[in-house]
Formats: structure tokens, sequence, C-alpha cells
């Protein structure tokens, strides 16, 4: 009975992390150099998804901007006729004047003008109702050209490591010393040195860190940590660093991988890079 309990205990932790299990055996199974592949295949695809949005949105903001320049443009040449037409009215209605001295000979030409002023003011009214339309159609793009900021803000706003390497010390952000190669027994400083910006939330941090150092198939070492904090004032980004212990390694060439997870938003990004183990 026993026995039986301990095999569904084992199938539910196999069911909950399926996708991490058969992840790790087929970077043991086929090899380093596929789970690097496949896992930079898996990152571009969704960067390239990514990209397609924030392409799409931009090209959306372009083209509101675009129709939002040419209502302008048209209401510039639209205020200009009605210009035109009120000086045309103004210049009859002068000329009425004129004539009112003498109604009785020019009664008719009167009326005739007046109802060109008329069909004029009319013309204007028709103008102006046309600038106002214009105008709405202005504020609904504008409206949209607001959202489709925002949402490209948002995307700009995703966490992202900009940089990963190896190094041999770590004084700071922006300030370590970076190292691609070591010789086998090197029993030194060994950092894992990254960047992470974008991590917008009144300039706190809330990261979950999963580095592994890869070669061959097979995981040497790990580091699964949480960070919390807030990053410096003038600062968009900020370094952290995890020490490995490499002085077992054999000579080749490894990869780290490391995934960071934003726990306030769940957003998530990777970034792999390698090094050599070199002989003395």
């Amino acid at each position: 009975m026993e026995t039986n309990d301990n095999i569904e205990r084992l199938m539910t932790i196999i069911a909950d992390h399926k996708a991490l299990i058969i992840g790790i055996l087929m970077g043991l199974i086929l090899g380093g150099g596929f789970s690097s592949i496949y896992m930079n295949n898996k990152m571009s695809r969704a960067m390239s998804l990514l990209n397609e949005e924030i392409s799409d949105k931009e090209d959306d903001l372009e083209s509101k901007n675009n129709q939002i320049d040419d209502l302008e443009a048209e209401i510039i040449q639209l205020e200009s006729t009605i210009q035109q037409k009120n000086s045309q009215i103004n210049s009859l209605e002068d000329t009425i004047e004129e004539l009112t001295g003498s109604q009785s000979e020019n009664s008719e030409q009167i009326d005739a003008l007046e109802d060109y002023i008329q069909d004029l003011e009319d013309q204007v009214f028709e103008l102006e109702s046309r600038i106002s339309q214009k105008n709405n159609l202005i504020d609904a793009f504008e409206d949209t050209v607001e959202e489709l900021e925002d949402a490209l803000s948002d995307y700009e706003d995703r966490i992202n490591v900009t940089m990963l390497a190896t190094g041999t010390e770590w004084e700071g952000s922006d300030d370590y010393d970076l190292e691609s190669s070591f010789t086998v027994g090197y029993s030194d400083d060994f950092m894992v040195i990254y960047e992470i910006d974008n991590m917008l939330h009144s300039k706190i941090y809330q990261l979950a860190i999963d580095i592994y150092i890869i070669s061959g198939g097979v995981i040497h070492d790990s580091v699964h940590r949480s960070s919390f904090g807030t990053i410096p004032d003038g600062n968009s980004s900020h370094g952290f660093y995890d020490e490995f212990d490499i002085s077992g390694l054999e000579h080749g060439y490894y990869t780290v991988v490391l995934t960071s997870t934003d726990l306030i938003t769940g957003d998530s990004c990777s970034r792999t890079y390698n090094f050599e183990v070199t002989l003395k």
C-alpha cells in the first residue's frame, strides 16, 4: 500500500512539473548545444511575437498621427476659405449700404446681393460644421494615439535582462571586471554578472532569479533565489551578481542560462552567455 502511495505521489509531481521535467530531459538526452539552441529559439520566437505586436502598434500610431496631420491641414484650408467668404460678405454688405441711399432704383440689385450674402453665410456655416466634425475626429484620433503610446510604454516597461556575462570582480552597477575564459581548477572569484532594467514599480523590484551552468546536456550548478529592493535614484537598470565555484569544471565550453521573473507583473525573460574552461 505504501508503495502505491509513493507511486501516486510521484505521478502527481511529474504531472505538476511536466514541462520542466521534459525540458531537463531534452537537455540531458540531446546535449547542451541542442538545449541552448532550443532555449534560444524559444526566446527568439517569444521576442519575435512581441516585436510584431510593438511594430503593429507603432504602425497604427504613425497612421493615426498622419491622419491627424491631414485633418489639421484640411482645417487650415477650410478656415482660409471661410475667411475669404467672410471677406466677401463684408464687401457685399458695404455695397448694400451704399445702394440703400437710392433703394427705389436699386432694390432688385440689393435683393440679389442679400440673397448672395445668405448663400455665402450658408456656405460658411457648412464649412464651420465640417471643421467641427474634423476637430471631433482629431480628438478621437488623439485619444487613440494616447492609448497606443500607453500600450507601447507598457511593452517598453517589460522586464529585460540587458547584460549577462561572467567576471572576476563586482563593485557595483557598471563597475565590474568581465572575463569569459578560465583555467581548469580556477578557484578565485567567479561571478555571473547581469543587469536588469524596466522594473518600473516606483523603483521597487521583486525578482525571482534562476541561473544554470550547463555543458553537454549536464547541469553543473544552479542558483534559485529571490531578490527584493529599490533601484537607486537616477538609474533605470540595476546590476546583480551570483558567485559560483567552478574549480571542479573540466576543460570545455559552458553556457550560463539566466531567467529573471518580475514577481509584481509576472513577466519573465531569459538570456544565455558562453564561457570557456581551458587547460593550464
